[in-house]
């Protein structure tokens, strides 16, 4: 049985004062793969992704839904078991030491890719957006990129539509592999 290794994390904060209800905003990267995918014969393969997005509650909210698969064996933390309480600790801690990004460091950009279908269309497009059309996985997606003065748009659109996922609202720039 195959499990997700967490191998690093990087964390953003987005200050309150850029948003209307004045909550800070947060964007965790984590550098992942799976137990059983190789780049190589003896280096597993991995990439950065965005995990956990929005504010503190929508984050572990989240931290509470993946620390079931630390239970279940899933899910390994630095490639070690966890328990779903250590789990939810970890991205606590990572909450209360996140800064706002320094330039020259990593950084995120908004890229909202969304089924053809969603009721998310309407809400990007009477914004001045317009999406362009791939396939992943077989789905047929729209993408939007929005231009980096914009990316706080990202955060409405999660508000708006919580039934995505944060892989699906933004990217990572900037961060190494290890």
């Amino acid at each position: 049985m195959s499990y997700r290794i967490e191998y690093a994390y990087a964390i953003a904060k987005e200050e309150a004062q850029r948003f209307p209800d004045a909550r800070d905003r947060f964007v965790v990267a984590v550098l992942g793969g799976d137990n059983n995918v190789y780049e190589t014969n003896t280096k597993r393969a991995r990439s950065w992704d965005v995990s956990f997005f929005g504010t503190e509650i929508q984050v572990l909210k989240r931290a509470v839904y993946f620390a079931g698969a630390c239970e279940s064996g899933c899910l390994k933390p630095g490639g070690r078991s966890a328990t779903p309480e250590a789990y939810i600790s970890k991205i606590r801690r990572l909450l209360k030491r996140a800064k706002p990004l320094e330039e020259g460091t990593w950084s995120w950009a908004a890229e909202i890719r969304i089924p053809t279908h969603h009721e998310g269309i309407r809400f990007l497009s009477s914004r001045g957006y317009e999406g362009c059309s791939q396939t992943q996985y077989g789905e047929a997606l729209l993408t939007f990129s929005i231009p980096y003065e914009d990316r706080n748009i990202a955060f409405e659109f999660a508000d708006q539509y919580p039934d995505l996922p944060p892989w699906m609202l933004a990217r990572v720039r900037g961060l190494q592999r290890a």
